[in-house]
């Protein structure tokens, strides 16, 4: 969700931003069952080059886990219904040698938190995680099967971005 804005630093962006079909951003979560995991199958980054506006977009409908009960729950526990979109804006970059730092707001759920989204990259490469927790946004780690199975608080929000060419 975090997440990828990153790489526009890195890219020199333009409005939006291209990115090759290398590159993905996906979540990560444990449970009392297992770990999970929902990959962004699709996003939005927009940005000015010189960076003052920076804002990435990703539809909580295109988060997708291969397993369809998982990826329900996930809408429900996002209020995708009420807030379809997961949504990153900057207030400001700073990039020094590979390492880039974001600060800005980051909108879950209808709740906004400030958030810093730090990641590694050069001209072409930025790759980065982001530690959440669901509740900061409002979002109720779901429970299932009458508490027999419990999603943990934590999540940690991955991207891996590639330029286009």
């Amino acid at each position: 969700m975090k997440t990828l804005l990153i790489a526009t630093v890195l890219l020199a962006a333009a409005h939006p931003v291209q990115f090759a079909p290398t590159s993905r951003i996906w979540l990560e979560g444990d449970s009392t069952l297992h770990r999970y995991h929902s990959n962004a199958t699709q996003w939005q980054v927009k940005a000015d080059s010189e960076l003052r506006s920076l804002v990435v977009e990703i539809p909580v409908r295109g988060l997708k886990s291969g397993e369809g009960a998982l990826d329900d729950n996930l809408y429900k526990a996002l209020k995708a219904d009420r807030y379809p979109t997961i949504r990153f804006a900057s207030t400001h970059c700073t990039v020094k040698g590979s390492l880039i730092d974001a600060e800005g707001t980051l909108t879950v759920a209808g709740a906004t938190q400030p958030t810093t989204v730090h990641a590694t990259g050069d001209a072409h490469h930025a790759s980065g995680t982001v530690a959440l927790k669901m509740s900061s946004f409002g979002v109720q780690p779901p429970v299932l099967l009458a508490g027999a199975i419990k999603c943990s608080d934590q999540i940690t929000v991955h991207f891996e971005l590639v330029g286009a060419p």
